[in-house]
């Protein structure tokens, strides 16, 4: 009788396709990597003109009403709670494939800078951006030599 004496290449090969086969089937499951309960963070731009600072928030879906900002000290706060996209008339229950447009409650908090006119602040929601204008003398520290 003969005795096959395994080599660490062939347990590492036996290994690596158990790992493929594994991450292959949690691929394949059903999606819920996402739970709205968790919540997400939009994406945001920051723009720095002479005399503001601009802030772009990505909220497309939402309504107005949907999203609050506001101000806590020197921080700018802003939350909501995205609904789910959903296709309108879609005849009943879809099964979801792929899922990447985060939903459910939102919060990004910004620090203010110093020289802000907190009670020049302005919002304008349109085309699914949220636009923060902060307005003042923005005070811009000199390049170190």
């Amino acid at each position: 009788m003969r005795i096959k004496l395994q080599s660490d290449s062939e347990d590492f090969d036996q290994l690596s396709r158990k790992m493929s086969f594994m991450i292959e089937e949690l691929q394949h499951r059903s999606f819920h990597a996402f739970s709205a309960r968790q919540g997400w963070k939009p994406a945001v731009n920051l723009y720095e003109g002479k005399d503001e600072f601009i802030i772009c928030v990505d909220l497309a879906g939402m309504k107005p009403a949907q999203i609050d900002v506001h101000t806590e000290g020197n921080t700018m706060v802003i939350r909501g709670d995205r609904p789910m996209p959903h296709q309108e008339g879609g005849g009943g229950r879809m099964s979801v494939h792929q899922m990447e447009i985060d939903w459910g409650p939102f919060e990004r908090q910004i620090e203010i800078p110093e020289g802000v006119d907190l009670d020049g602040i302005s919002a304008n929601y349109k085309d699914g951006f949220l636009w923060v204008v902060l307005p003042g003398r923005i005070s811009r520290r000199s390049p170190a030599p």
